[in-house]
């Protein structure tokens, strides 16, 4: 589990796939769920970035590996000579007063997967300038460092 000042945040799987479009893909499955009964939390897709390497500077620069938002809606994966939809996939996000009458959220968000044997998938909880501690009010970040052995092959094929 993965706490922020905001958020408690629990990756059950990370998979690799292939899109049918033949692109490599990582998805990760999680919930999320406010810290507390009094935070006031919101978590959408965009805040989650992944990053072949991540430091400071490659966020400040934008150099995110990409993710697959514009099409997370409509990405079908390869399951041997079958294409599936990915479900529950994390687009619009979700408050914590959707929380209070729903309870924890359980969702898909897909990233383009690197080439690289090691990547990391991080949420930005704040826009900050650097240099300067995020307000009392603002969400911390999290870095999540991942090898690719950790990845669990998402398909029948």
């Amino acid at each position: 589990m993965i706490e922020t000042r905001q958020m408690k945040l629990t990756i059950h799987h990370l998979y690799q796939a292939t899109t049918t479009e033949d692109e490599a893909v990582v998805i990760m499955n999680a919930t999320a769920q406010p810290r507390t009964n009094q935070t006031n939390f919101m978590i959408a897709g965009h805040y989650f970035k992944l990053y072949e390497k991540w430091t400071l500077k490659a966020e400040a620069d934008s150099r995110d590996f990409g993710d697959l938002s514009y099409k997370q809606n409509n990405l079908q994966i390869q399951d041997g000579t079958e294409s599936r939809a990915v479900i529950n996939v994390l687009t619009e996000g979700f408050s914590s007063s959707r929380y209070q009458s729903h309870g924890p959220e359980t969702f898909n968000y897909i990233f383009k997967k690197p080439a690289t044997d090691a990547f990391d998938i991080t949420y930005q909880g704040f826009y900050y300038n650097l240099g300067q501690q995020p307000d009392e009010d603002e969400d911390t970040s999290a870095v999540i460092h991942v090898q690719s052995e950790q990845l669990e092959e998402l398909t029948n094929g």
